[in-house]
This record gives structure tokens, sequence and C-alpha cells, in this order.
């Protein structure tokens, strides 16, 4: 499982690296080519914690027909929310 690459909030960088490209793109593909899968967003979610919880919600939003449900537990998305109000 990725850590965030210090700091790179599962977004591509050019300092830390692609990230996001890894997750929704390398990672998802050898899952699915070497696990039994139902390969339909009505099959799969993600989740994540603090800054992973950040990078499963702004990904799944951003791919929409990747994922059908996301879940972030105390993640930066919160504080984000909080300030706006």
């Amino acid at each position: 499982m990725s850590d965030g690459e210090a700091g790179a909030f599962y977004t591509n960088s050019t300092v830390t690296g692609n990230c996001e490209d890894y997750i929704y793109r390398n990672l998802a593909q050898n899952v699915d080519a070497n696990y039994r899968t139902i390969v339909r967003s009505e099959s799969r979610g993600n989740a994540g914690h603090s800054m992973g919880g950040y990078g499963a919600v702004t990904l799944a939003m951003k791919y929409p027909g990747r994922v059908q449900r996301s879940l972030r537990i105390e993640s930066a998305l919160r504080e984000m929310l909080c300030r706006c109000r």
C-alpha cells in the first residue's frame, strides 16, 4: 500500500512522482490481472486514513466511474471543509 509518497496527497507530482497514476492505473490493473475481481464500479471501493482519506475521496470524485463507494477516516478533507464554513 502506498504511503502517500511524503506529502503528495495521492496525486501526481513532479516532485514525488505519479502516485495517482500508480493507484488508478498500475495497481488496479495488476489486481484485476492477478485476482478474481468483478471489474465494475458497483463492486469497487476505496478507503483511507488521514492523508489517505483525502486521496480516497478526491480520487473517487475525479474518477467517478472507477469506484462506487469511498471511505475517509479522519482525513484532511474534514479540516478543509470546516474552514469553509
